[in-house]
């Protein structure tokens, strides 16, 4: 049993469980934070973190593989979890069986609140608040916080916005929690991982230093913006929008927040050699923000950065050079497919080729400053015919190097539209277990190996001829799979861009603690302009006075039996 506080608490406690198999966590680190911020003691419990071995396994299997957990682990988180008022899971579609799984467990031995959140419940309500009490909807900065205070105050929380609680027979739908508008009232990511526990080796330990090296690495995925203006079918955006169609408009940091939260992260955690802005549509933003952005960024820190949203539309070439002037050293575009008819009535996007090969040709002018460009396509749509598909492959084709593809296999995500089309069309029910489908392993056929070998290297012209030439039959997916070629074209281009990338000081797409090992090794990092992690000024606006939150609207509906006393659940 492990020992996780001693003396008498006098901050209420609230445990958050992250399921993903790494520890970034963006979501739920806010979150953290922002309860911290309003008087909450926090555990944050990473239960999947995968090991170097492990992330480079499942990078070969078609199925996301969900570990076993030991009685003495749920006994361990069970002591952990002892005491919150409530215990919040943050749950991905794939993670679902397992999800049910710790739940119970929780609910047969703990008296806390459990709430489900993340893009599963949001996109699968109806489903999921039959496993849990609650659901919360869309983003929880606010909403989750209000749920922790009015179980600490003892006051009715069944009609906050944002979730959906079960009363019995009775299902209570409050409406959405409107979305924080200023990013820059939220907190900074929690990295104080002194209450912060990880699963290591079948055992949950609390975090130190040795073990945020072992599964945090050496590079950091954070946010510069939301939004995105798109609504693709096959994106979880399209089911946030019909959530609330706020999450269509840009809502960003200021460039001083950013900046001062990298600071902060790296007064904690010192081991971090690349930045992964991880936004959906980051060059979307205008350019006098990323001119700033830029200035600012170069001024006062050295290391360089992924631009990981880019889509095609936004490319400009005064974007790209500002990005690149304050050490820009990658970006990854959408393509997904090459065909007009996939792009505008099944993906339900434009599709900008022109913007594409302007991209790719700014890259090749400054090859020797960036990293292999990474473009994603989508493949193993059953909507698609072979004929189809090779629009994608002469897109690709014409495409100038260096540059890597990230080749998904196209996977129904509950809620989103494609999802409700590939219903109507039978390609998909209810009772299917679809949800562990791993969408980095793509179906092994001889078009899709074709473009995974452009990981390796362009296809010789007189190959590309005979493909094009090739009748494949009516389905893409119903093609013949050579898996033992799959693995070794897939091994080989993922060697390939280690290598390529590593001589750019790019580390994204390397595994932890490899990644780290590598920065540490070729990337030159140091912080400008340093000031005590102490001063007004580089706290910024985390150490403000804590702004009150919006005021509780009228409750939409009441709720039977009042919530329980703090004095319960402690």
């Amino acid at each position: 049993m492990i020992t996780v506080c001693s003396g008498v608490r006098v901050r209420p406690l609230v445990s958050i469980i992250c399921l993903t198999d790494d520890i970034y966590c963006i979501g739920p680190r806010r979150i953290s934070s922002q309860l911290k911020r309003h008087g909450f003691d926090v555990r944050l419990v990473f239960l999947q973190a995968q090991s170097l071995w492990g992330q480079i396994s499942q990078r070969f299997r078609s199925h996301f593989e969900m570990p076993g957990f030991s009685e003495s682990l749920y006994q361990e988180l069970i002591s952990i979890c002892d005491g919150s008022l409530v215990v919040g899971l943050s749950v991905w579609t794939h993670q679902a069986d397992e999800a049910e799984l710790i739940t119970r467990r929780l609910q047969r031995d703990l008296k806390s609140k459990i709430i489900w959140g993340g893009i599963h419940p949001t996109s699968f309500p109806e489903n999921c608040i039959g496993q849990v009490e609650g659901i919360c909807l869309g983003e929880g900065d606010v909403s989750f916080l209000r749920l922790a205070e009015a179980l600490r105050d003892g006051r009715e929380y069944k009609t906050i916005p944002g979730f959906w609680f079960r009363d019995g027979d009775r299902i209570i739908k409050n409406r959405e929690e409107p979305l924080v508008e200023d990013l820059d009232e939220l907190p900074f990511l929690d990295f104080e991982f002194q209450d912060h526990f990880v699963n290591d080796q079948g055992r949950l330990k609390r975090m130190d230093m040795a073990l945020m090296k072992k599964y945090y690495g050496g590079k950091l995925w954070t946010m510069f913006s939301h939004g995105c203006p798109y609504k693709c079918t096959f994106c979880s955006n399209d089911l946030l929008i019909d959530l609330q169609d706020g999450y269509r408009k840009f809502r960003h940091h200021t460039p001083e927040f950013f900046i001062a939260e990298v600071r902060y992260i790296l007064s904690k955690y010192p081991h971090i050699y690349n930045i992964v802005i991880d936004d959906d549509a980051y060059m979307f933003l205008p350019l006098p923000l990323i001119r700033d952005f830029a200035a600012k960024y170069r001024q006062n820190l050295d290391i360089p950065f992924f631009v990981s949203g880019v889509i095609p539309a936004s490319v400009e070439n005064k974007k790209f050079k500002v990005l690149i002037d304050a050490g820009m050293i990658k970006m990854r575009i959408g393509i997904q497919s090459g065909n007009r008819h996939m792009m505008k009535d099944v993906f339900m996007r434009p599709l900008h080729d022109q913007k594409i090969f302007l991209a790719a040709e700014m890259a090749y002018q400054n090859r020797k400053h960036l990293a292999p460009v990474q473009y994603d396509l989508i493949v193993d749509n059953p909507w698609e015919n072979p004929e189809e598909l090779k629009d994608t492959l002469r897109l690709v084709h014409q495409l100038k190097p260096p540059y890597t593809f990230a080749i998904n296999s196209l996977t129904l995500l509950p809620g989103t539209t494609i999802y409700k089309m590939g219903k109507e069309a039978g390609f998909t029910d209810d009772g299917k277990k679809i949800t562990l489908a791993s969408y980095v392993h793509f179906m092994p056929t001889l078009l899709n190996l074709t473009l995974a070998f452009y990981n390796i290297t362009r296809v010789p012209d007189f190959w590309f001829r005979y493909v094009m030439r090739k009748k494949f039959g009516q389905r893409t997916v119903t093609m013949p799979q050579h898996r033992l070629l799959g693995t070794l074209v897939t091994a080989c281009g993922l060697v390939k861009k280690l290598i390529h990338s590593s001589l750019r000081r790019d580390i994204s797409p390397m595994p932890r603690p490899l990644d780290r090992w590598v920065g540490k090794l070729l990337v030159r990092k140091q912080i400008l302009n340093r000031h005590d992690p102490n001063s007004k000024e580089y706290r910024f606006k985390f150490a403000l006075p804590v702004r009150p939150v919006r005021p509780n609207p009228t409750p939409l509906e009441t709720a039977a039996d009042p919530v329980q006393r703090v004095s319960e659940l402690v």
